[in-house]
């Protein structure tokens, strides 16, 4: 059992599919991480998204609405629960065409799927294409559910190699108070991401100022590739 994670498939019964599925404490918390995202597309008015722990798929409405200038020519969304899988689609292709929408559950996707064991060389692809590539990866909340920190930081740079424009890592930072939720999120040291960031790029930018106990980390290409 993973400490670290909430009853998902159980929160989106009784809620529907909003940001209380999630484990987001409001619409604006929700908002204010994917706002992350809107930033580092920055005045690019066409790109393709993986979307890792995807949700209910409420970052592609928030997106079009903040930026009704974009076309998504792709996006991927990505989950462990069949349920919000499903939910993702359904949403989704409410504001995209159906066939510039794919989702899956986590373990169909070799380059960002993690390992129950993270002494096992998680780094280790198994010789794994990276099938999918799109320009952004929004890794926005997952982090917080995993097992442990390694698999953070393992998937993280998975993102990274996912990308070609930037990967944005949303976490929890380590003076979180965990107060009286059932789970514990599991918190990261900045410091410590940014020094994991470093070692896959040096064009990184940082945000700790929108949310208390919240920061985001965004490794930016310097070249499109």
């Amino acid at each position: 059992m993973n400490p670290h994670q909430l009853d998902f498939p159980g929160l989106l019964q009784t809620h529907g599919p909003d940001y209380r599925a999630c484990g987001w404490g409001s619409v604006l918390s929700q908002e204010k991480r994917f706002a992350q995202l809107v930033t580092a597309i920055e005045t690019r008015t066409e790109v393709s998204l993986i979307d890792v722990g995807c949700g209910t798929g409420e970052l592609v409405p928030y997106l079009l609405r903040m930026r009704p200038d974009l076309t998504v020519t792709r996006y991927v969304g990505i989950d462990v629960f069949p349920t919000m899988v499903e939910a993702t689609r359904s949403l989704v292709t409410q504001y995209l065409p159906e066939q510039s929408v794919e989702t899956y559950l986590a373990h169909e996707i070799p380059p960002l799927t993690y390992r129950a064991d993270p002494l096992s060389d998680p780094l280790d692809l198994d010789g794994q294409p990276f099938v999918i590539k799109t320009d952004y990866v929004f890794v926005g909340g997952v982090m917080t559910h995993l097992h442990s920190h390694r698999l953070g930081y393992e998937l993280m740079r998975r993102a990274w190699d996912c990308c070609r424009v930037a990967c944005v890592i949303n976490a929890l930072d380590h003076t979180w108070p965990p107060g009286t939720r059932e789970t514990v999120p599991l918190r990261y040291d900045p410091s410590v991401v940014l020094t994991w960031a470093r070692l896959l790029t040096s064009n990184i930018r940082y945000d700790h100022t929108y949310l208390p106990h919240d920061f985001t980390v965004t490794l930016l290409r310097e070249i499109d590739v």
